[in-house]
């Protein structure tokens, strides 16, 4: 069990207050429970999902399973990665989606998950123009993950400049209400040890190894994907940009990373994409 608390009061006043309100608290000495990590299997992957929505919206997420990076809390790969797949500036995957109008946002980061498995998700806001071409909107996805995969695609400096960041908005963060400093410290000290619990609980990255980057980079491929598309349309019938329907028990994306146009209407990349390497 672990407990934190915030007062006015001595640190001694504090312990004794702890002490008094805790001590018959029996230790039962339970292990943390362990699940197996094959949460999806082969068949569950390179699939796409529709999803008809109930107020109007067009979206596109890309959900992979990964390993935890609880214990990587230093390394942060996750926060790297969703720092610039989160990037809006030029070169990036958002800014040739919007400059393309098939796009209005873009989001990407780790998720909840289990002790034994996580979730990386990347999240599209698509524009009509976009739900139309949705297959180009992920091939677009993928191709940029191709470039952070390529010599030179994970970057020290990019990781120094994320870390300073990080800490900056540490050091200056707004002054939280007491019980969210308290509940998420009582949460943070079951995980992390107690010289690194505020830089791991607000995700400060401490140690640049683009071994473990690049080793989950190598996770967020198309054959592993589960696509979700969420829209009012696919309450119409579904065409193909050839005009033939569309058959929504292929999968998403192929082993060579393409997308399969019998479930997505996936079509060939813009010819003006330019995706620069970061």
């Amino acid at each position: 069990m672990t407990a934190a608390v915030y007062g006015r009061h001595s640190l001694d006043e504090l312990q004794r207050l702890v002490t008094d309100a805790f001590e018959g608290v029996a230790n039962n000495g339970l292990q943390v429970p362990q699940f197996p990590s094959d949460l999806y299997t082969d068949e569950h992957r390179g699939l796409l999902v529709r999803v008809v929505p109930i107020k109007e919206s067009h979206s596109l997420e890309i959900q992979w399973d990964i390993p935890p990076t609880e214990a990587l809390y230093r390394q942060a790969p996750t926060n790297y990665l969703s720092h610039l797949l989160g990037h809006e500036g030029a070169g990036s995957a958002f800014a040739l989606l919007k400059a393309a109008g098939l796009a209005t946002a873009l989001s990407a980061g780790e998720g909840s998950g289990i002790s034994s498995r996580s979730f990386f998700s990347v999240r599209v806001e698509l524009t009509q123009e976009g739900d139309a071409r949705v297959g180009e909107v992920a091939e677009v996805v993928f191709k940029y993950l191709e470039l952070l995969r390529a010599p030179g695609g994970v970057s020290e400096q990019i990781y120094s400049e994320l870390a300073g960041l990080s800490e900056l908005r540490f050091h200056w963060r707004d002054k939280l209400p007491p019980y969210s400093v308290t509940t998420s410290l009582a949460g943070a000290m079951a995980h992390y040890p107690d010289k690194d619990l505020l830089l791991a609980l607000y995700h400060v990255p401490q140690d640049y190894d683009p071994g473990c980057i690049l080793s989950f980079l190598e996770l967020l491929t198309p054959a592993r994907a589960r696509l979700t598309w969420a829209t009012r349309s696919h309450e119409e019938p579904q065409q193909q940009p050839n005009g033939a329907a569309a058959d929504t028990s292929a999968p998403a994306a192929t082993a060579n990373g393409g997308s399969s146009s019998s479930s997505s209407g996936t079509s060939a990349a813009p010819s003006a994409a330019v995706l620069t390497p970061p």
